[in-house]
């Protein structure tokens, strides 16, 4: 049985419309409730995770945007992290403009856009309906330069665009920089962060501390952002949605996102405890 699961939120724990299912919360909640730390590992901004967190009613900390960060929801502090510098960030908002990508910027407390988004819409929309004090700061901003030089902290560009094959140009272009870890979030979305930062390696930092080994993790990913998790994790699981990079370095694929995915693999490889061993998938 594993001591610790790392679970990610879009493509995995959510489903298309951005909601916990009831039947997710009740399997985490069985999980911890059985002695197992549970810990949520999002490629979002801790804004847009706090909602979430306190849905399934966690005690531990979030790790955020693809590891760059850990924020402290009972404490509402960054514990520890890497943000990318001030002129690496205003380079890079210049680079995207110039190749007409669209940019999200995720600063201290806030998130922005210079333009609207379907993306951005969803995710005004989705934090509006949010009560009091659980709501993220979600902005269309004229100038992201802006933002850029009154944040303490610029934690992750996201990039997108409709041409496919210009975004994944784009993202070999950043990549090949070595200033950042470049990974795609979603089909058209293209996660930007420090080089240092990523899920697995912060897990693996946080676990130890907590004296937990990788071989007693178990994490659940769906996206080239959830690779390096489900990779040093003793036990890795990719989504059935997942994309065949993940699925190819997992041990074992649980359902969709949309069909009970994550309350499938805790109910199986947890709670049933060791007596059903994880079975090595292809793609």
């Amino acid at each position: 049985m594993p001591r610790l699961i790392a679970i990610d939120l879009d493509g995995t724990a959510l489903d298309r419309n951005n909601e916990l299912a009831p039947r997710a919360v009740g399997a985490i909640r069985a999980a911890v409730a059985t002695g197992i730390t549970v810990i949520v590992v999002t490629g979002r901004h801790h804004g847009a995770t706090r909602a979430y967190h306190a849905q399934i009613g966690l005690e531990t900390p979030a790790i955020c945007c693809n590891g760059t960060y850990i924020y402290d929801f009972a404490e509402n502090r960054v514990v520890d992290g890497v943000s990318i510098p001030h002129d690496a960030a205003c380079e890079t908002l210049g680079f995207c403009r110039e190749r007409d990508l669209n940019v999200l910027i995720y600063g201290d407390d806030i998130m922005a856009a210079e333009e609207d988004t379907e993306h951005l819409r969803t995710m005004m929309a989705w934090g509006a309906r949010q009560p009091d004090g659980l709501r993220p700061d979600i902005r269309l901003m004229p100038d992201l330069d802006a933002l850029i030089d009154n944040s303490e902290q610029v934690w992750k560009f996201v990039i997108s665009s409709a041409d496919a094959p210009h975004l994944a140009a784009c993202a070999t272009e950043i990549r090949a920089q070595a200033i950042y870890q470049v990974d795609y979030s979603w089909t058209d979305r293209v996660d930007i962060v420090p080089q240092a930062a990523s899920k697995g390696r912060r897990l693996m930092e946080w676990a130890a501390r907590q004296g937990i080994a990788p071989a007693d993790i178990m994490a659940i990913g769906d996206n080239g952002n959830d690779v390096s998790m489900i990779r040093m994790a003793g036990l890795g699981i990719a989504m059935e949605n997942a994309v065949d990079e993940l699925k190819a370095v997992a041990d074992a694929v649980t359902s969709r996102n949309d069909a009970g995915g994550v309350a499938d693999a805790i109910e199986r490889y947890a709670l049933d405890g060791a007596r059903q061993p994880p079975i090595r998938t292809s793609p």
